[in-house]
């Protein structure tokens, strides 16, 4: 199983910032496809993992991936029925926070097709509920 989580923690607990939004130029560098959010999403990482298994089985094992992010904090979760106080439970899963207009994975098939294209808009659909778009290079 492949897990997806960053190679070092400094902190555990989540960090909020006040960042302003700022338009990304952004290239398609090594793959030939390029996943952009087009808004603010958070992305879990079995979300990503997910997609990233959906585009391996429709392209038979021979899509090439890059995941351009890695994950800022993790997330902890307490069991139901639980009473209040004694911590905040424990790890559930990581997360990936995501500004309008930044690229997170790059794809490259054998072969360019627009079925390749049309596949990955439909996974895309079906796994991140924020809008996506494809871009090509």
């Amino acid at each position: 199983m492949m897990f997806i989580q960053p190679r070092s923690i400094a902190f555990k607990k989540k960090f909020y910032k006040n960042n302003l939004l700022v338009k990304q130029k952004f290239a398609v560098n090594q793959g030939s496809f390029c996943l952009v959010s087009t808004t603010n999403l958070c992305i879990s990482a079995p979300q990503l993992r997910s997609f990233i298994l959906h585009i391996r089985r429709a392209s038979k094992k021979q899509a090439k991936i890059w995941n351009l992010t890695e994950p800022q904090f993790g997330i902890t979760k307490k069991p139901n029925e639980s009473r209040m106080g004694k911590g905040c439970g424990s790890f559930s899963h990581w997360v990936f926070s995501l500004k309008a207009n930044q690229p997170f994975l790059e794809i490259k098939f054998p072969t360019v097709t627009k079925i390749s294209t049309e596949s990955i808009r439909k996974v895309a659909c079906k796994n991140f509920s924020a809008k996506i778009e494809v871009f090509t290079r």
